[in-house]
């Protein structure tokens, strides 16, 4: 099954909303929840901005895709994306940490302090609690991919002028513009490109 990856910073937002005056236990429940959340670990994840979204995308006179940025007017995909994409609307990339939402969802479990504690495990405690994992169930998924390393390769015999990415064996033109700005990651699968092709 494919992870689904959450904002950390909008799943405390979001959740800390569901806070109401007057209710203290169900506060505390939800406040709870929110920490034992924010204990796990973060993802190694790379936000992406895909080619359909991207500042540098343009349109040939045949309506065909095209990238004016890292990959130098060569044609692409809508659904592509590279380290190098910009936010049409101006906006930054990567400024969350995120978490696996299965692994927020893992929660159900009061944590070993509060059911040591019976008072603290109460009706409103626990529908506080349920409120906090009902907000991580619905928070939307984020657009990233996981930090995969990589590098080009050049095949010798195998379509001159090309480097393979070692992950996903994606073809890259070995035009001036690799050589000049080598791509940071693999527009295919997402990889992180350490290092330039192999002579």
């Amino acid at each position: 099954m494919t992870k689904e990856y959450i904002s950390r910073d909008e799943m405390i937002e979001q959740t800390k909303a569901r806070i109401v005056i007057g209710a203290p236990r169900y506060n505390d429940g939800i406040r709870t929840a929110i920490e034992v959340a924010t204990s796990i670990p973060t993802a190694d994840v790379v936000e992406v901005v895909r080619c359909r979204e991207c500042y540098f995308r343009e349109l040939d006179g045949a309506d065909v895709p095209v990238c004016t940025g890292a990959m130098a007017y060569s044609y692409t995909s809508d659904d592509w994306f590279c380290a190098d994409g910009k936010p049409k609307d101006g906006g930054n990339k990567m400024k969350n940490e995120y978490i696996i939402r299965d692994e927020a969802m893992t929660l159900p479990v009061l944590p070993k302090e509060q059911r040591i504690q019976l008072e603290n495990v109460d009706e409103a405690f626990e529908e506080g609690w349920r409120q906090a994992l009902e907000n991580l169930a619905i928070l939307p998924a984020a657009d990233v991919v996981e930090v995969v390393r990589g590098k080009w390769e050049i095949k010798k015999d195998l379509r001159r002028g090309t480097a393979f990415c070692n992950q996903c064996n994606y073809a890259y033109s070995m035009g001036a513009p690799f050589h000049e700005y080598p791509p940071k990651y693999c527009p295919s699968c997402g990889a992180k490109m350490d290092g330039g092709p192999n002579e």
